[in-house]
């Protein structure tokens, strides 16, 4: 998604009523989105390998503390993309 090679299809990338309906629209959403998720990723993989080197936390702690930042990170992902979306619409 990051090298805007996906077309627009019904089973990958962000796939909302703006982006679905604009080529151009649906490669600057799921770029943006894309680059997103790989920072996402690398956060969790850096706070994963903290947990695991570390007894800082509890187990129990360390899950707790990583659901809420994958569903943090998901959340802000989708309200990300709707905002971008429809800024990019308006512009239209």
């Amino acid at each position: 998604m990051i090298k805007r090679k996906v077309k627009i299809n019904s089973f990958y990338g962000v796939r909302l009523p703006g982006t679905m309906k604009d080529e151009k629209i649906w490669y600057e959403v799921n770029e943006k989105s894309a680059k997103y998720l790989l920072v996402l990723g690398i956060i969790i993989i850096f706070v994963s390998a903290l947990f695991y080197f570390s007894a800082v936390f509890s187990s129990t702690v360390s899950v707790i503390i990583m659901t809420v930042i994958v569903l943090t990170g998901v959340v802000s992902l989708a309200i990300f993309a709707l905002i971008i979306t429809n800024r990019l619409s308006k512009l239209k």
